[in-house]
């Protein structure tokens, strides 16, 4: 019986307080482990889509930039020493940039106070105050002049210099006031379009209403093209949008021809730009020399510009760092850091990184 009661009281033998009180510890330690490495695995996940992003962007805008900058100046087949003599610019009232294409093909400015987008010579008067899409102080804007390499023949020989332009069809819709180009190797008309008359063929009219003569340089055949005139300028500005933790977001933005403004990358917050101007010092070109400059260099002669080093600071939409960014990044000759300097950053917790693009500008040779 005694042995049995045992045996009884053994079966019913259950943890003591002390054994519970060491499994429950060990139990915490285990989920705040789990709990340590999935907050861990968020954190890098955030980290990891914002460099994911901000390499995205970086692409895009490499892509954006390479297309324009390598085409500045381009006029189709005609030879670009010969755009000052070879291109005429009939579009009355147009302003210097367009009036001199050649000359104005590129252009930068180092934004350090506002008002300075002179209407009556550069006709960026619209982005140089303190608004929402406009150009923010100490980072620079630059513009890129050139036809488009895209083109449409003529439909049929023009038999005058002032016959309207006959088109198979209008890829590029073209409208009243549009900018465009009619040319050859030898000569090419700048034009403002005055009417557009939709059929078979597509009718473009160059009239006295918006040009300074309804004639043409020559009579255009059906071996020549008509491309559009692309004047775009390039600057950082607020886009008027914040994050969650209210952090003011920037964004590159691009503005045409006809003034109209759209954004192109979210997220830069700076643009810096140094221009390698050719020197000659000979009668051969690959004794030149360059040297670099910023946009404000008074000694800067633009038709000279063979290379254009950009470099962007690009930040994530959010902040996605455990601790205030403090580093210091380098674009070209500026330093960028949160002290106190007119290029300083936000103090936050976004990740930032600096994009470098070095662009060689073709249509260009400098000779002594």
């Amino acid at each position: 019986m005694n042995k049995l009661k045992m045996q009884l009281d053994n079966r019913e033998t259950g943890f003591t307080i002390i054994e519970i009180m060491v499994a429950l510890a060990i139990g915490a330690l285990l989920i705040g482990g789990i709990i340590q490495v999935f907050i861990s695995f968020k954190q890098t996940e955030k980290v990891a889509g914002a460099l994911s992003r901000i390499q995205e962007s970086s692409r895009l805008v490499n892509d954006i930039f390479m297309s324009d900058s390598r085409h500045i100046g381009f006029v189709g087949c005609l030879d670009p020493h010969e755009a000052g003599t070879g291109v005429s610019v009939i579009y009355k009232d147009a302003p210097p940039y367009i009036t001199n294409f050649r000359d104005n093909s590129l252009n930068g400015w180092d934004i350090t106070a506002h008002s300075w987008g002179d209407a009556a010579k550069i006709d960026l008067g619209d982005i140089d105050n303190d608004a929402n899409k406009n150009a923010i102080l100490h980072s620079d804007v630059f513009r890129a002049q050139f036809l488009s390499q895209t083109s449409i023949p003529l439909n049929s020989d023009m038999s005058s210099k002032s016959d309207d332009i006959e088109l198979s069809n209008n890829i590029f819709g073209l409208k009243d006031g549009s900018i465009a180009s009619v040319g050859s190797c030898d000569f090419i008309d700048v034009f403002k379009v005055s009417g557009v008359v939709a059929g078979s063929p597509v009718t473009i009219s160059h009239g006295d209403s918006t040009n300074t003569s309804t004639e043409l340089g020559v009579a255009y055949s059906s071996e020549d093209l008509v491309r559009i005139f692309l004047s775009n300028t390039y600057f950082v500005g607020k886009s008027g949008r914040k994050n969650n933790s209210g952090d003011e977001i920037f964004a590159l933005y691009r503005r045409d021809v006809n003034g109209d403004i759209e954004e192109i990358v979210e997220g830069v917050e700076n643009m810096q730009i140094l221009y390698g101007q050719e020197i000659a010092v000979d009668n051969n070109t690959s004794n030149n020399t360059i040297r670099y400059v910023n946009a404000s260099d008074t000694d800067i002669k633009w038709e000279d510009v063979t290379v254009i080093k950009i470099a962007l600071l690009l930040a994530s939409s959010d902040r996605v760092l455990t601790t205030d960014d403090t580093s210091t990044y380098q674009l070209l000759d500026r330093t960028i850091t949160q002290a106190t300097t007119p290029l300083a950053y936000p103090n936050d917790r976004r990740l930032r990184r600096v994009v470098n693009m070095n662009i060689n500008i073709r249509n260009r040779r400098v000779v002594k």
